[in-house]
């Protein structure tokens, strides 16, 4: 439904009420435009399969001159509203530092609609958003509001889609996007399960068939500091590109990180299954909201809808190490407390399950050359220190972190910095690291591409990463 005002329409994400017209024109109808381009056939997707692909290709669809981007925000959460002001601001002539030299920076970029499955987030996103770029905003009555919400906002004439909904609704939504003929900006992991992974596939190959620019949410490949960093583990400094990096042969890379903070307490339970404190009963939400509405909102701590055990920022990291690899993992396993591995998967399907438990665990991908990975997580409570008192979030910052090891040294990566056998540091990025710059590279790059025609496709990185994301989760799941 169209959002009024009234967010008492988010309180019932199940039932949404009818949904207001469609605003602007289809997706499936011709578009005579400011663009000067066209979506002669609309490119069927139907039950997961790719229809008459090479039957039903659209036109490239690119803005050139001095013409508008449009751009439809689906998902106003913390992400979304950051992204929509990336895009934003991505003609900004306080940018062009960090945009490519052949970056076209006479076009301007408007919001024309936004989406969200509640009223409140969508409306706090559009007071924020309007109040930095008031001149870039022109979404009139295009907000809309409810669990189909993004269908609307996909019907908008828009140019670029971002989607920022949790994953559990990626594979639906980019096939819808990429059908509608539209450049899409979605964040990852792109799916949930193998199943919408196959999806996302699937879409990706008629979006690079049709010319549609995929941006993935891998913003760490846009970091100038870990750009120069892999090229020196990969030795592409070298003049011909052949010379082994600067830390020999890669054998093995180590992921720390925080795990997320514990989940939320479900509705009339007890945040400790053996505690019944008054307080546990009161911190419960409001007795109104459905259990819907309650896990979506509190989606990171809910596997189906894309959080879980194994935190989905790890698969930044896991991005790092495909990186510098050039290749994804085979197989992954998982070891706890607990004598031995308990499962093992690999790609396609799960070898063997055992049980497990919730405690810190530590996986490992197992990639081609007899490379692995070591991915581990650090839940409370923190282990002790040497005085047997348990240690902040705040003393294990030397934990946290990627770091490859090789045959003559080893890079940490979130330093930018390579160290020889014996520690010393050999190397390091002279590259600064200025907060919010490589996801606002990415976006200028994105916006760059779609306004040139240039081939911007990010999808076999995000459905790699993914699927090694997946592999993990499923080893961590009980």
């Amino acid at each position: 439904m169209r959002s009024n005002g009234d967010e008492k329409a988010a309180n019932s994400p199940n039932n949404p009420a009818p949904a207001a017209p469609t605003q602007g024109p289809s997706p499936t109808q011709s578009v005579e435009n400011r663009r000067g381009f066209f979506a002669k056939s609309s490119l069927a997707i139907a039950g997961g399969t790719v229809l008459a692909a090479e039957q039903a290709v659209a036109m490239v669809p690119h803005v050139g001159g001095s013409d508008c981007l449009k751009v439809a925000l689906i998902g106003c959460g913390a992400r979304g509203r950051s992204a929509a002001a990336e895009v934003l601001m991505a003609n900004s002539d306080q940018l062009a530092s960090s945009s490519p030299p052949s970056a076209d920076r006479h076009g301007s970029v408007q919001l024309v609609a936004i989406a969200d499955a509640f009223g409140s987030q969508l409306q706090s996103a559009y007071r924020s958003l309007h109040s930095r770029f008031g001149q870039s905003i022109d979404i009139g009555d295009r907000r809309f509001v409810g669990i189909d919400a993004w269908r609307h906002a996909l019907a908008c004439d828009a140019d670029l889609i971002i989607l920022a909904t949790p994953p559990v609704f990626r594979p639906k939504q980019f096939e819808a996007a990429v059908a509608a003929c539209k450049h899409v900006m979605m964040e990852s992991p792109v799916a949930v399960d193998h199943a919408g992974l196959q999806r996302i596939t699937q879409a990706a190959l008629i979006a690079k068939t049709g010319g549609l620019a995929v941006c993935a949410g891998l913003q760490r490949r846009h970091d100038q500091r870990l750009q120069e960093t892999v090229a020196q583990l990969r030795g592409e400094t070298s003049h011909d590109g052949t010379a082994p990096g600067m830390i020999g042969k890669l054998v093995s890379a180590s992921i720390n990180a925080r795990a997320l903070p514990s989940q939320p307490p479900r509705r009339g339970q007890p945040s400790h299954p053996d505690q019944t404190s008054r307080a546990d009963l009161t911190s419960r939400p409001d007795s109104r909201m459905s259990d819907h509405e309650y896990e979506l909102r509190n989606w990171l701590s809910f596997q189906w809808a894309g959080g879980g055990d194994l935190d989905q920022r790890f698969i930044h990291s896991l991005d790092l190490v495909h990186w510098c690899l050039g290749t994804a993992p085979l197989s992954a396993s998982i070891a706890t407390d607990e004598a031995g591995p308990q499962c093992n998967f690999t790609r396609d399907h799960e070898i063997s399950r055992d049980h497990q438990v919730s405690c810190d665990y530590q996986v490992t991908y197992n990639y081609p050359g007899d490379f692995t990975a070591s991915l581990q997580s650090f839940a409370q409570p923190s282990p002790p220190d040497q005085s047997g008192r348990k240690q902040s979030f705040d003393n294990l910052t030397q934990r946290i972190g990627e770091t490859i090891h090789g045959t003559e040294g080893s890079c940490d990566l979130d330093r930018a910095m390579i160290r020889d056998q014996s520690g010393k540091v050999i190397w390091r990025s002279d590259a600064k690291r200025v907060a919010g710059q490589r996801w606002q590279t990415q976006a200028n790059r994105l916006v760059n591409a779609i306004r040139t025609g240039e081939v911007f496709d990010e999808s076999p990185l995000a459905i790699a990463s993914t699927s090694a994301w997946l592999m993990g989760r499923a080893c961590t799941t009980t």
